[in-house]
């Protein structure tokens, strides 16, 4: 109903731009991008009624590649300088509870971040299409294994909590950051036929990536003196 008075809407508004054609010289450009962005809004499920507004939308004098583009360009710009700032603040309300978990189980608190930063992009809804949950995607049965509810994984404080444990008890059982990421990653059998930290090439190529991005994070973040 609701597209259907939409749609009714922005028809009278471009036939009346196409019956006086000295209309689209008076308009400013607010009005002429918000006929353009309840045109692209539209949900419209049919090809023809498509071709048909973009045809009154030249012949009213508006170049459409240009105009979506533009709008594109503007709306993801917008929405990557809000995620930055989400993220930032997301990063700073966690310090703490990363710093207090990081000492609780003895594990550096720069791989904590590192880990959160690839893991979810510290996103505390975040869900894996494999089912991981939260800030560090824990698995609803390597919670259950530690005691942990899969629902009270959408708490950030439980979240982190069992997410560092599990790396904690990784690092204790492998000797080795690189190969307790494995199993986090992979699963503790893959890194069980890991022999050496340095000696990856029995694992998945996912795993390689995800290695090295963890990695990577993990000295921007030491470096940044985070944790100090």
């Amino acid at each position: 109903m609701k597209n259907s008075l939409a749609v009714r809407t922005i028809t009278l508004l471009f036939s009346c731009f196409c019956l006086f054609p000295s209309l689209v010289e008076a308009c400013d450009e607010f009005e002429k991008d918000f006929i353009i962005r309840k045109l692209f809004v539209i949900e419209i499920r049919n090809n023809v009624m498509e071709q048909d507004f973009s045809h009154m939308a030249r012949r009213c004098g508006f170049d459409i590649e240009s105009k979506r583009a533009d709008l594109i360009g503007k709306t993801l710009r917008k929405d990557l300088q809000a995620n930055m700032k989400s993220i930032i603040s997301t990063q700073h309300s966690l310090n703490p509870i990363i710093q207090q978990t990081a000492a609780r189980y003895n594990v550096d608190p720069a791989l904590v971040q590192a880990l959160i930063h690839v893991e979810s992009s510290f996103a505390r809804t975040a869900v894996s299409p494999k089912g991981a949950i939260g800030l560090m995607q824990v698995m609803p049965a390597t919670a259950m294994e530690l005691g942990v509810r899969p629902d009270d994984l959408w708490d950030a404080s439980t979240n982190i909590d069992t997410g560092v444990r599990y790396l904690a008890l990784n690092i204790q059982q492998f000797g080795s950051v690189k190969k307790a990421l494995v199993a986090y990653n992979a699963g503790p059998r893959i890194a069980g036929q890991v022999m050496k930290p340095e000696d990856l090439t029995v694992i998945p190529q996912e795993t390689k990536t995800y290695l090295k991005r963890v990695l990577s994070q993990y000295m921007s973040y030491k470096s940044s003196g985070f944790g100090k």
